[in-house]
């Protein structure tokens, strides 16, 4: 079961009105990338957060970086997941559950620009 609030589920559709919630993800599709090194720019953005466990994001499994660091976009990827054309991304960045879903959102854009700048 997907642990968010009503305010962050309102919150989130202010930005992405598009976002879809099911009960143990939340898609955003068409998520504009933060920069011009990877391909596609915009992708379907699958986000799982659930009680007492880290967020998990996965895109699709196209999703490809100009400047290298893709070993970033395939982070351990669960084999079902894998089946289904996602790939687990590796954010590492600390997350406690009191961030909430607007910083998970914003760690996944963090990522995409330092991975996009990266040499």
């Amino acid at each position: 079961m997907l642990n968010i609030t009503e305010t962050e589920r309102r919150s989130l559709l202010r930005y992405f009105p598009s976002a879809q919630f099911s009960q143990h993800y939340i898609r955003i599709p068409n998520f504009r990338l933060p920069s011009d090194e990877f391909i596609p720019r915009a992708v379907d953005l699958l986000i799982s957060i659930r009680i007492g466990a880290e967020p998990q994001v996965y895109v699709p499994r196209e999703l490809f970086c100009l400047r290298g660091g893709n070993h970033h976009l395939d982070f351990d990827t669960e084999a079902e997941m894998a089946q289904k054309g996602w790939k687990k991304l590796c954010i590492k960045k600390t997350w406690t559950p009191q961030h909430g879903l607007m910083s998970v959102l914003n760690m996944v854009q963090d990522f995409f620009r330092e991975l996009g700048n990266e040499v």
